[in-house]
């Protein structure tokens, strides 16, 4: 019985690896990922709901907060404006997020190695990407958004991925840690196509840090030579595209220091939404107009023009462009206190660990500073756009649950030998 439930692991394991291998193309495969992946969510479901039954519920990680946010989530609905998209959304995607977390911890907090096989997953996904995106290139407005609308959309995808992949820069010269190098050079070249101006930020900032973390101040010094280097490089060998991405940066810097807002569409049309979503937040501050995706749509139809040109304020059908109002205006300030509970949690944990893990060896902790990085850079492009969109959240979790494993072994562990 023993033996056959942990092949049925095993197999769950390799199914989640070709899951997250493929969550970029989810819009090619269509329906036919639809029934692996939910295929793939149940199976882990089943691994949760075991493990509870076994009496190990105590041991989850960030049990309590993540119970609070799914909790506000719920009495949003009591207030919604579209109850029914609430219910669709929570079963499409926090239903998902909860199985792809706890299961994932559950698989790679029992064997470490399984860490490694989960990175090169997401480096190959990435690479996959990437090759996809150089046989055929789109650019839009001066941006390049490789094949596929989301996730690699401006550079969302990038801020999980590129931190983890220049981790490998911090470990001794081998075949694998050089290809990884490779790769994170060649996107760190993509990342400048995309014009995605707080993720070329975020990202060397991220990377600067895992450095200093691990102590290895030459190839700090290379690292961050290399970035400016490969970013100088792809602007002036870029041609056309590389010059419509610049004017990107001088609107913005206009915009900024001349006050004139117009000359950068991307800030001007942010502030007319954080304008309208602080007004509709000033409606229902405290409880929110209800979860999901696409929420916004059914309060304009409630709401008609007249309530928006009366304040002034124009109608939005997407999303806020930050989380933090995205979930405040979904899920009231029960929501946003909830979220930042959980969030801080998150990071509390995570760095209070640092010790523990790095006690499993270099390898890990080069490791845990990437995955730590791409969630650094990812939540602070969060402040300007929303990351419970377009399946980043998902990727997100796949980060969040590999800390908490090597947080986790780090804290058991007495040697830095593998078991």
């Amino acid at each position: 019985m023993k033996k056959s439930w942990e092949i049925f692991k095993e197999g769950i394991w390799w199914l989640l690896l070709a899951y997250v291998l493929i969550i970029p193309f989810y819009k090619i495969f269509s329906s036919s990922f639809s029934s692996f992946r939910w295929t793939v969510v149940f199976l882990l479901t089943a691994l949760v709901v075991w493990e509870a039954i076994k009496g190990r519920l105590s041991n989850f990680p960030l049990l309590l907060p993540m119970a609070a946010f799914v909790g506000a989530i719920l009495l949003s609905f009591w207030h919604s404006v579209d109850p029914s998209m609430g219910v669709k959304y929570l079963k499409k995607d926090i239903f998902q997020m909860l199985a792809i977390f706890y299961g994932s911890y559950l698989l790679m907090s029992k064997r470490l190695g399984r860490i490694k096989s989960m990175v090169w997953t997401i480096l190959l996904s990435s690479f996959l990407v990437l090759v996809a995106g150089l046989i055929h290139p789109r650019f839009k407005h001066g941006r390049y958004s490789a094949t596929f609308q989301s996730p690699t959309k401006y550079g969302k995808f990038l801020d999980l991925v590129l931190p983890l992949a220049w981790s490998s820069l911090w470990l001794p010269i081998k075949w694998w840690t050089t290809l990884a190098v490779l790769l994170a050079a060649a996107e760190t070249a993509a990342l400048v196509f995309t014009a995605t101006r707080s993720s070329m930020l975020a990202i060397p900032t991220m990377v600067g840090l895992q450095g200093i973390f691990i102590g290895h101040w030459r190839k700090l010094a290379v690292a961050v030579l290399l970035i400016l280097l490969i970013m100088t490089g792809a602007f002036i060998g870029g041609g056309k595209k590389a010059r419509r991405i610049l004017y990107r940066f001088k609107g913005f810097s206009m915009a900024v220091v001349e006050k004139r807002k117009y000359m950068d569409a991307s800030l001007e049309t942010r502030l007319e939404i954080y304008r309208t979503a602080w007004a509709l937040i000033k409606e229902r501050p405290v409880f929110g107009w209800g979860y999901g995706r696409k929420i916004e749509r059914s309060i304009v139809k409630k709401l008609g023009m007249d309530w928006y040109v009366k304040r002034g304020v124009y109608p939005f059908t997407f999303h806020t462009h930050s989380t933090i109002l995205e979930v405040w205006l979904q899920c009231g300030l029960i929501g946003l206190l909830a979220y930042l509970w959980l969030m801080g949690a998150f990071w509390c944990n995570a760095l209070k660990g640092w010790r523990g893990v790095r006690q499993l060896g270099e390898e890990y902790f080069a490791l845990y500073l990437g995955f730590l990085g791409g969630l650094g850079a990812l939540s602070l492009h969060s402040l300007i756009t929303s990351i419970l969109q377009l399946r980043h959240e998902l990727l997100m979790m796949v980060f969040m649950a590999s800390v908490m494993a090597l947080v986790t072994r780090g804290k058991d562990e007495k040697s830095p030998q593998e078991p």
